[in-house]
């Protein structure tokens, strides 16, 4: 304290990237290296299989594809707010040490990142949809993924708009002063992720009923529908 008794100003950071000080920060910026390696791999192997074997693009590549690229602007996303954002601290901790303006864009990064995941899941998802009607290319089959991909679309488009809406104005997500409300964020997070578990199982068990339709031993059928289950994973 000085001589005028005033407290002396908080030292703000000025380091190009937040220190990696715990291991919450490591896990998840390992987690995320990982998370955009490995689809990256899957990917690149799935477009080089095809073109070994002459195989034209359609509609499920394009969609894996960009998929591909949304995983990979979530795991950025994930990086900045690790990197710049302070994620890893307590949020009292960030605004000491490294200033008001990382923790605006740690929760502006914390926003940005459902609205991605929807993107993402919702290509990924209609991926396996248009492979399941290229693969079984029977009407009933045709009519259900049409079906079940309007369902992710709309679900997704929710989701997107109930990230954008939660709180009102949008800037009171990263600003709590200004006036607005916001709604369970929780809840919010815990139902997206329910609603998600149960289309992947609907996804999962789509083809099921036409395999076993199939005039071929027991056996067979289930290394088919495992093979489904292991290519949709």
């Amino acid at each position: 304290m000085d001589s005028t008794g005033a407290a002396p100003p908080t030292p703000q950071w000025r380091g190009p990237t937040i220190p990696i000080e715990n291991s919450r920060q490591v896990a998840m910026l390992v987690t995320s290296a990982f998370a955009m390696v490995i689809p990256t791999i899957l990917v690149g192997l799935r477009f080089w299989a095809g073109h070994i074997i002459h195989r034209r693009l359609d509609a499920s590549d394009v969609c894996i594809l960009a998929a591909l690229l949304f995983t990979i602007g979530l795991h950025v996303d994930m990086y900045i707010m690790v990197l710049r954002g302070g994620f890893g601290f307590h949020g009292q901790d960030i605004v000491l040490r490294f200033g008001m303006d990382t923790l605006v864009l740690f929760l502006k990064c914390i926003l940005a990142f459902p609205i991605i995941w929807n993107f993402t899941i919702c290509l990924s998802k209609l991926s396996v949809l248009f492979m399941y009607a290229n693969v079984i290319p029977v009407p009933r089959m045709k009519i259900a993924c049409r079906v079940v991909g309007l369902l992710i679309i709309l679900w997704n488009t929710g989701g997107i708009l109930g990230a954008l809406l939660l709180c009102r104005p949008i800037a009171k997500n990263w600003d709590k002063t200004i006036p607005g409300t916001c709604g369970d964020n929780r809840l919010f997070y815990i139902w997206l992720g329910i609603i998600n578990v149960i289309v992947e199982a609907v996804i999962l068990l789509l083809p099921v009923p036409f395999i076993l339709r199939l005039q071929m031993k027991t056996f067979k059928k289930v290394v088919v529908v495992g093979m489904f289950s292991v290519g949709w994973m």
